[in-house]
């Protein structure tokens, strides 16, 4: 359960923390969070199954994190393709 709170925290915490840096850097942060994004859905797939979260829910959950995912893709993509 602790790891799935510091994934969740760590997708704000890296978009915030690559904010005011350089457009590389905060690309870079952009893509950690991305990827902590997907560490999130994958624990509520297991959490899920494991029966420790109703189903309703960790579906509703893994929703908005794929939801999540898909507008951090998309300001990756809206950042590359301006600074090109």
């Amino acid at each position: 359960m602790d790891q799935i709170l510091r994934s969740v925290g760590s997708v704000g915490a890296n978009i915030a923390e690559g904010f005011n840096r350089s457009t590389k850097k905060y690309l870079n942060s952009l893509d950690i969070a991305l990827g902590e994004a997907a560490e999130t859905e994958n624990w509520l797939y297991k959490l899920r199954d494991a029966g420790f979260l109703e189903k309703e829910l960790a579906n509703a959950r893994v929703g908005e994190s794929i939801e999540i995912q898909k507008m951090l893709n998309g300001l990756i993509r809206s950042i590359r393709d301006s600074d090109t």
